[in-house]
Order: structure tokens, then C-alpha cells, then sequence
């Protein structure tokens, strides 16, 4: 917080410069969201807003800016409805259209002009979401009077409620084409729009496919060789299989709902502590996978573990590791009011407990009446209740000064650890990790003693740095034992309802809400919350119920969406009014209760649909299709996608035979660093260091995005992301040309090339086609690449370097170029 919390212009006294500035300040975000109405907007548009400026407006602004007295509205502004903000206040205009950039709006945010909100300066990262809100045209979903009534809704209700009926399997013309039920539904639309399917993928692009889809990886040569080789009429089965049953899968599809639930290792906000814990929760989502949980039992689990019934220690821990769902989300650790900070909690908690199951943006009912959705705020408290009466144990530290932190708690002890346990092996950590610290400082003094010949001051500094080691050495040694710690919840000691908060406002409180679920969706089984429990399990035991539209629904359509690049429902987060329709609704539903049918069983659902004949299409184009159909919503072809950023990083360490198929020391590397506020308390730079594990095992702090990550599209660890967005921007290729690491591994790659192959240029060539694309270079392809090498090994020796050198310095050039292709980083 600065010290002077105005800007003086002119005269007058410091109460009009702030109250003045404060009806600017709301004035400006009034009158520029006219540029965009609730009926253009998406699904994006709409969260954004809900998740980061609506809850900003509702903590700095309602307060004096208001409810329906015109009376309270300072400086004649409203800011709780979009036509209030649309009206304005007594100020003028704030935005630069054409400038969005220069608005006065973030120049007060930023205090370059006024200075407001005048008590406190927002954080950084919030400021930088008002940037990006007012960017797209300050998009607001809101309307007068923030009241959800029959009228908003679609005609004949909101599709996604109607209960789950499984289909007839349609008649198709060509019988002999479909593999399964699943192609019926499909063929069926094609054949109805005169449309008809492309040609199969070649089996080498066939397994390049669902290797990758399977677990992230690309095939080795063998595998392909082996599966190219076997006649079987089940050979592709058996490839699925294996894949299925591989260690990588876990890790693939673990990564997958880790974008889902938010997943990070640290808070976030302005004082942004680690969560040195968080990892067993993402061991917990790679184990599941893996075992192929049952997806009913994995929702039960992270939602209410603590509660379930178990066999034995292991399960039981287990399923006390699941809760960590609903801790790792981010909280503001320096929010000074204690309400404030618990019900932003709980609105994080409903709004990934919504959105990931149900696909139901449940948390827009916090201020109002969802306008879109029947989901009235009645119902969002109704569930809040239910978070209230939950005790969350995500960590963090107490602390002060730099590394304040006002909102500590406890964590979950595990087998025959205790919470407190968890002080000395910190203060252990603490003290190794101060320890190298010096050690790293003395080792650059000695590094730059000896290139200066300072041969005393060298003798000087080898002593201090082995009295260092040793230090480390002793402390090594008597380490304390680790403690059997976790993140999760448990029931809170006062059940108890929660109060409504009309407009999301803390100040604005009204009687308490019954604890329970939405109004719009009934289950045969009656669920009644005991009066002395949270209701945590009675909500899983709804959402998993056999009979809920939603939860089959989306998971089967998450599931699609990772094979196919496209849901069923295009918005995999959003199943209500604003979100997308099916493309193919009955398939949807067909699948769902399939889903249920054969025991919630996910690896069950991906061979499923790997196998059908529309999984094995090719991607090759077709004018004649295209013109008819465009936009491959009836899937007569596969669609071209991109690797995300996890995948590209681990082919690249694979290729150059430097992954690192374990896990790091401690489990992760944060929880190496130990307990503290990133960059004030805890030096950040070991989050960033030249790992060789896979991209799911990289310490993934909030704010501090891996570059080999961030720059290919990256989830965003404080949002439930169920489909990430795609860019094609030039730093992406900048990064493969000029990255230093990715230079380093494609010099391991060469090595390994020529390794190999030592003496056959050609067979080297094709070795890297084989091991990069997956298949055989052609002949014009291997000519131009033996006359790139051998042309780049004679620049090398005309600037002096050794032979051995500039073969290898060639290669590593070639390499490079193969990863830099689109067809390294696409699958087809």
C-alpha cells in the first residue's frame, strides 16, 4: 500500500480528490461495457468476467454503488446491473476505444493518474485482468434487475437437464462400414447430408495417433515396426491395450483433469505461498487413471473421501489425498477480512465442483439470480452451506513482514504423522536450502577468483565452500523423519447454513439458506443432509447419481473431446444456455449410459472410441467434403491437432534419450523448497532449473508458468480449463530456434543419430524420420537432407572447427529444424 493515496492536481481538499477519483474510477468501467452485450457473448467471455471482475466490482465498488435506492448510488453511478454501469455517473468518458491500452480506467488502477480504489492498490494480477477485460471490449453478462425466470431460457428447457435416455442405435446404409454403435450415429448424419467419410489413416499415422493420445508419447520405432508387421484382424486392439495398461497414461490423462481441477502448488495473489503437498493429490489423479477408478467412485472421493467408508490404512489415506480437489484452489492469504476470504474460498470450491462434474456455471449465481441457467442465488448459498461446514487443511505458513500471511491452516496428517511434524522437517528445509544458497554464492566467488589468477583468495574460498558442504553433510544426516502430510478437508466444527449475500455482498447479509443441491435437477434417491454433517457426502452421492443428466454427460464428452479435438459439446465446461448445443445429441446420450453401464470405466470408454472406424479416419483433405461441410462437424475426417506444450517438451527429452521417467525428489520440486512466499521468503529460481521429468511432474507454482509450457497454450491454474485454446504465434517457433535447452537436446539428439548410425548417412536420415515422424523419409526428402548436412559440416570446418565437431554441430542443426516443423508438432 502506498503512502499517498491520491494524486494532487490543483487545489481542494483531500476528501473531494478521493471521492471524486472514486466515482471516476467506477464511471470509467461504466461506460465501456456498452461495447458488448450478454447475447454475443461466449462461454470465456462470460467466465472471465464471473471469476475475475465481477467479485472485484462486488468487494471495492458495491458498497457505495448499489442496490436500488438511487439515493446510495455515489456520484449517481450503479454498478451492481449493466444497464446502471451503462447509464454511467457524473464523470466522462474513460476509455479510448481505439487505445484501450491508454484508458484512464487502468491508469487509475495502476495509480499513474488517480489513484483508485483510494485505499489500496489492487494486486498486480487483478489489475492485469481488468487490462485483459477491457482489451476485449469490457464484456458484461449482466442485465436490470438480475433475475433468471422462464422467459430467459431456450425454448422446450434447457437441453442438458432432461434425463439421459440411451437411443435407439440408428439404421445406416453402407451396414459394413461402422466398427461400433458409435459410427452408426455418426455415418447416420453423414449419410442424411449426402456427406461421405474420407479415406482410413495409414497405420504408421494410425499409431502415431493414439500413442500420443494415449499417453502423451510418441511410438518408438519397434512398436511401430511390430504393429506394421502383425496381420492380426485385433492388432490395433492389441496396441490399445498396451497403451491402456502403460504407466504414461496415467500421466497423460491425469494431466488432462489436472487442467480441470486447477491444479497448482501454490496460492496465487499478492502473497503467493507454496503448497508443498499438493503433489499427493496429483500422484492420487495419476494413480487413478491408471487403475481405471471407477469415475463415479473418483468423484466421491474428491469430493467427500474423508467421509467414505474404507478397507484398510492405504484406502483410507487415499481417500483423504482426493479432497485435496477442493484445497489447491487459489486464495488471497493477505485478505484482511476473514468473511471475505472464506466465502471467496467457497465460490471457488462451487465453482469447480460445478463446472468440472456437471458443467454448470454455478458460481454466477453468486450476486444474482443466473440469468441463463435455472439456477437461482438461493441455490449457490444453498451450497455454500455446505462448503461453510467444511474445515479446508491446504498449509502455508504464518508469517509477517514480506512473507505476510493471514489465513494459515493446518494440514491433513497421514498414517502416524501429526501437524506438527510438519515444523521441524520445515525449519529443516529452510536451513539446507539457506545453506546452498551460500554455497552457490561462494562457488561463483571461486569461479571468478580463478579466471582472475587470485590464487590466496581461491585457497580462501575452497575452504569456505568444503566448511559449507560439511555443514550440509551433518545436516543431511540428522534430518528429521519426513512428515505423512496432505492437502484435503474434513468436516468443520460449527455446521452451520450460510447467510445469503445479495449482490455477493458481504455488508448486504440475509437470513441463512438450507444447506443443499440445485433446484432444477431431482434424483429418485432422496438425499437429506443430516443435521450435524456438512453435506459433502450427500453431494457426491447426487452428483453421482445413476439417474443425474449431467455428470455421465460430461465426463463421456470430456473424453471425446481429448480424442476427437472437438466435444460433442464444443464448450466442455459450460452444458448450459450459453454453452454450445450437441452436434449429436443422441451419440451423447448413448455414451453416457454406456458409461454407466460398463462401471463408469474410463480406460472402457477410450477403446471404445479409439476403436471405432471414425477414430481411424484420415485427416486428409477432401475439396468436395469441405465445400459441403466446412467446419468437419460430422467428423468425415480427422482434424489436424496440435501437441499441447507437455507433449512437445517430453518428445523432445525423448528423442534426445534424456527423459527422466521417475518422479522428482520429496515428489516435487516445490516441496523441496519448502513452505514460504515465492520471491519474498523462497528464491523462484529453482522452478525453473533443467528438469528432465515429464512436463505432469514440473512445479507448477501459479504466475510462474514453464516457458516450454506458457508460450504453447498452457492451462491456466486458476481456472477450470477443460479445452485449451490453440495459437499459432511466432515466440513458439522463436522458442525451438533459440532456446538454449531445446539447443542442448538437439544436440543430444544428433548424438544419439549418430550413435546409432555411425556411417550410413541415409540410414541416419531415416532413423530420425522414424523416431521424429513416424515414418520413412521419402526419396527427395533424404536427398535434400544429406545435401543440408553435409553442406552445414563444411561451414562448420571453414570456421575451424574439428571434423568430429562439425558433423555433430550439422546434425544438431538438422535436429533443430525437424523440431521447429509443423509436422514434429501436429498429429494427423
Amino acid at each position: 500500500m502506498v503512502n499517498n493515496q491520491y494524486r494532487r492536481q490543483g487545489g481542494g481538499s483531500n476528501h473531494t480528490m478521493r471521492t471524486t477519483g472514486l466515482f471516476l474510477f467506477c464511471s470509467m468501467i461504466a461506460l465501456f461495457c456498452s461495447q458488448t452485450w450478454a447475447e454475443d457473448l461466449d462461454h470465456d467471455q462470460v467466465k472471465f468476467f464471473e471469476t475475475k471482475i465481477r467479485p472485484v466490482l462486488v468487494e471495492r465498488c458495491y458498497h457505495c454503488h448499489s442496490g436500488e435506492d438511487a439515493e446510495n448510488w455515489k456520484g449517481g453511478l450503479r454498478v451492481d446491473t449493466r444497464d446502471g454501469m451503462l447509464e454511467g455517473g457524473d464523470s466522462g468518458p474513460s476509455i479510448d476505444g481505439e487505445h484501450p491500452g491508454r484508458s484512464l480506467l487502468l491508469e487509475a488502477l495502476r495509480y499513474e493518474s488517480y489513484e483508485m480504489p483510494p485505499d489500496e492498490k489492487l494486486p498486480e494480477d487483478v489489475i492485469a485482468d481488468f487490462a485483459i477485460w477491457v482489451n476485449q471490449g469490457a464484456p458484461d453478462p449482466r442485465y436490470e434487475g438480475s433475475k433468471w425466470n422462464e422467459s430467459s431460457q431456450p425454448e422446450g428447457g434447457l437441453w442438458s437437464l432432461e434425463p439421459v435416455q440411451k437411443p435407439e442405435v440408428p439404421e445406416v446404409e453402407h451396414r459394413h462400414w461402422p466398427a461400433n454403435e458409435a459410427d452408426h450415429f455418426i455415418l447416420a448424419k453423414q449419410e442424411a447430408a449426402g456427406i461421405t467419410p474420407t479415406v482410413d489413416a495409414d497405420r504408421a499415422t494410425l499409431i502415431r495417433r493414439v500413442t500420443y493420445d494415449l499417453t502423451g508419447l510418441p511410438p518408438t520405432p519397434q512398436e511401430v515396426a511390430d504393429f506394421l508387421s502383425d496381420q492380426s484382424p485385433n492388432a490395433f486392439e492389441k496396441v490399445v491395450d498396451r497403451l491402456l495398461a502403460s504407466p504414461p497414461f496415467g500421466e497423460r490423462w491425469g494431466r488432462h483433469w489436472m487442467d480441470v481441477v486447477r491444479f497448482a502448488e501454490s496460492s496465487g495473489h499478492e502473497r503467493n505461498f507454496t503448497y508443498p503437498y499438493a503433489w499427493r493429490y496429483r500422484d492420487y489423479i495419476i494413480e487413478s487413471f491408471n487403475e481405471d477408478k471407477p469415475y463415479d467412485q473418483f468423484v466421491r472421493e474428491q469430493l467427500a473421501g474423508d467421509l467414505l467408508p474404507s478397507k484398510n490404512i492405504k484406502q483410507e489415506e487415499e481417500q483423504k489425498i482426493a479432497t485435496g480437489f477442493l484445497a489447491i484452489g487459489p486464495r488471497d492469504l493477505l485478505q484482511g477480512n476473514n468473511t471475505q476470504h472464506e466465502l471467496d474460498t467457497i465460490d471457488d470450491q462451487i465453482n469447480v465442483t460445478s463446472l468440472a462434474f456437471m458443467g454448470m456455471t454455478v458460481a454466477c449465481a453468486r450476486c444474482h439470480d443466473h440469468k441463463f441457467d435455472p439456477i437461482p442465488t438461493k441455490d449457490y448459498y444453498s451450497m455454500a452451506g455446505i462448503f461453510l461446514s467444511t474445515e479446508n487443511l491446504y498449509g502455508t505458513v504464518k508469517g509477517s513482514g514480506g512473507g505476510q500471511n493471514r489465513h494459515p491452516s493446518d494440514l491433513l496428517a497421514l498414517g502416524k504423522s501429526t501437524p506438527k511434524d510438519e515444523k521441524p522437517w520445515s525449519d529443516y528445509l529452510d536451513k539446507k536450502r539457506n545453506l546452498e544458497k551460500d554455497l552457490f554464492r561462494i562457488e561463483k566467488k571461486l569461479e571468478e577468483a580463478l579466471r582472475a589468477d587470485q590464487e590466496s583468495y581461491s585457497e580462501k574460498l575452497k575452504k569456505q565452500i568444503a566448511t559449507i558442504e560439511s555443514k550440509v553433510d551433518d545436516l543431511t544426516k540428522n534430518a528429521p523423519p519426513k512428515p505423512n502430510l496432505a492437502m484435503g478437508v474434513r468436516e468443520a466444527k460449527e455446521i452451520t447454513d450460510c447467510n445469503l449475500y445479495l449482490s455477493g455482498n458481504i455488508r448486504n447479509r440475509e437470513p441463512k439458506v438450507d444447506r443443499g443441491f440445485l433446484s432444477a435437477i431431482t434424483v429418485s434417491d432422496t438425499l437429506n443432509i443430516p443435521k450435524n454433517a456438512s453435506g459433502r457426502l450427500q453431494l457426491a452421492e447426487w452428483i453421482t447419481a445413476a439417474d443425474h443428466p449431467l455428470t455421465s454427460r460430461v465426463m463421456v464428452n470430456r473424453i471425446w473431446h481429448h480424442l476427437f479435438g472437438v466435444g460433442i459439446v464444443e464448450t466442455v465446461d459450460n452444458f448450459g444456455a450459453t454453452g454450445r448445443r450437441p452436434t449429436h445429441p443422441e451419440l451423447l446420450d448413448f455414451l453416457a449410459a454406456k458409461f454407466q453401464e460398463d462401471g463408469w470405466s474410463t480406460k472402457g470408454m477410450i477403446k471404445y472410441l479409439v476403436l471405432s472406424h471414425t477414430y481411424q479416419l484420415s485427416s486428409v483433405y477432401s475439396e468436395e467434403q469441405y465445400q459441403q461441410e466446412p467446419d468437419n462437424k460430422l467428423l468425415w475426417r480427422m482434424r489436424a491437432r496440435r501437441l499441447e506444450g507437455e507433449a512437445i517438451r517430453d518428445t523432445i527429452l525423448t528423442l534426445s534419450h534424456q527423459l527422466n521417467d521417475g518422479v522428482p525428489e520429496y515428489g516435487s520440486i516445490v516441496s523441496k523448497l519448502g513452505n514460504g512466499c515465492l520471491e519474498r521468503q523462497i528464491n523462484t529460481d529453482p522452478l525453473f532449473s533443467a528438469y528432465n521429468f515429464r512436463s505432469v511432474y514440473l512445479p507448477h507454482c501459479r504466475y510462474y508458468a514453464q516457458d516450454a509450457l506458457d508460450l504453447f497454450d498452457g492451462a491456466s491454474s486458476s481456472l477450470v480449463v477443460g479445452n485449451r485454446s490453440v495459437t499459432t504465434i511466432p515466440s513458439q517457433s522463436l522458442y525451438l530456434l533459440n532456446n538454449e535447452r531445446v539447443m542442448d537436446l538437439a544436440e543430444e539428439f544428433a548424438r544419439r543419430l549418430l550413435t546409432e548410425e555411425r556411417s550410413d548417412i541415409q540410414a541416419r536420415i531415416q532413423l530420425a524420420y522414424r523416431l521424429t515422424f513416424t515414418r520413412e523419409a521419402d526419396p527427395s526428402e533424404a536427398a535434400m537432407v544429406e545435401d543440408y548436412v553435409l553442406q552445414m559440416e563444411q561451414q562448420f570446418k571453414t570456421e575451424g572447427f574439428t571434423e568430429k565437431q562439425s558433423e555433430r554441430y550439422a546434425w544438431t542443426s538438422f535436429c533443430q529444424a525437424m523440431f521447429t516443423s509443423a509436422e514434429f508438432r501436429y498429429i494427423f
